[in-house]
């Protein structure tokens, strides 16, 4: 069999089924500030289109780690058509109820393991959000079922 060669213009195809089904995808978000009674807090998010499927939020006594899930549109229409998203910045704000206060316990970004003060400096994202003024922004409910 001869090898075939590499083609950058070859129309790219779906490699099994899953390229035609949408996907469940962690995302990083960028800010938290907690409410004066800590049991709310404000997740601030510079992401896509892709809309807001599903919060976790694990509460230890030590931390509490918030990880936000979005639903990505398959990666080919049921034809075979790539598809594609809009490179669109948009900025969500959620409220996430806590079980107890948060207190003193840090808060940590389920998609990347980290606080947010810790993403590199010159992160674009990082500080759109901490442009936002959070007492203003609109913040929509937990999504249902989370």
């Amino acid at each position: 069999m001869t090898a075939q060669p590499f083609r950058d213009d070859a129309e790219p195809t779906p490699s099994g089924p899953d390229d035609l089904e949408s996907s469940l995808v962690v995302r990083p978000w960028h800010r938290s500030e907690p409410s004066e009674d800590g049991r709310l807090v404000k997740i601030v998010q510079v992401t896509g289109l892709s809309p807001l499927e599903r919060v976790d939020v694990d509460e230890d006594p030590d931390r509490v780690t918030i990880t936000l899930y979005e639903r990505h549109p398959p990666a080919f229409d049921r034809d075979g058509t790539p598809t594609g998203t809009a490179a669109v910045s948009v900025t969500r704000c959620v409220a996430v109820p806590l079980a107890a206060a948060l207190a003193n316990r840090p808060v940590y970004d389920g998609a990347t393991g980290r606080r947010p003060a810790e993403i590199e400096p010159g992160n674009h994202d990082r500080a759109h959000a901490l442009e936002i003024d959070i007492d203003t922004f609109p913040c929509v409910p937990m999504p249902s079922g989370s």
